[in-house]
């Protein structure tokens, strides 16, 4: 056992001689990992209240086991990818809280005509869209995509974009495609109505 003076506390900290490495390094400020490959695998990490971990490899998972707020917070150039399903599953448990499953909260300074609150697609294509400006869009299907009406699905409404007819005057008529019109049309539980 020896001692090596540690750049990162000041101090004289106990090493282990046969690998010259620290056997333990305790610091109290922030640790920054440069942009080089680091050789130490961070393994674990119990932050306090208002204290950031950072990775510049973004291959990297991060799993924060305790903290003052139980939050985790992306930047810009963050990314929650997985070839899995997301999955939250809160536990509603108190009768005197009014509970939120899900809250965006932006603070929207500057951002494009077309930006959005939610985008929700499927393979690259919208499927549904809330709109950062304040409406509701439904992106329309064909007719032919649409799905079978049965008592399952009645009551829900779709917007087509190739009814045989407008929607002017033909209220409560099956719908049919092979036209340019856009409609939107629900589910009787048998059939696809205008309306």
């Amino acid at each position: 056992m020896g001692y090596k003076f540690n750049p990162f506390t000041g101090n004289l900290d106990a090493v282990n001689e046969s690998t010259t490495t620290f056997t333990d390094l305790e610091i109290s400020g922030d640790l920054t990992l440069g942009s080089g490959i680091p050789t130490t695998t961070l393994q674990a990490i119990t932050p306090t209240a208002d204290r950031t971990i950072s990775f510049p490899d973004a291959t990297g998972n991060v799993a924060l086991v305790s903290g003052a707020s139980g939050t985790v917070q992306y930047n810009r150039g963050g990314l929650l990818k997985g070839n899995a399903d997301f999955t939250v599953d809160p536990d509603w448990n108190d009768a005197a809280v009014t509970f939120t499953g899900l809250k965006l909260n932006v603070t929207d300074t500057a951002s494009a005509a077309g930006s959005n609150l939610l985008d929700l697609q499927v393979g690259g294509t919208s499927k549904f869209v809330v709109s950062a400006t304040g409406y509701l869009r439904q992106v329309p299907i064909a007719v032919a995509s649409l799905p079978t009406a049965a008592a399952g699905n009645a009551g829900t409404r779709i917007f087509v974009s190739d009814a045989s007819v407008a929607a002017a005057g033909n209220f409560g008529s099956v719908v049919a495609g092979g036209g340019s019109n856009t409609v939107p049309v629900y589910s009787d539980g048998g059939a696809w109505r205008i309306g």
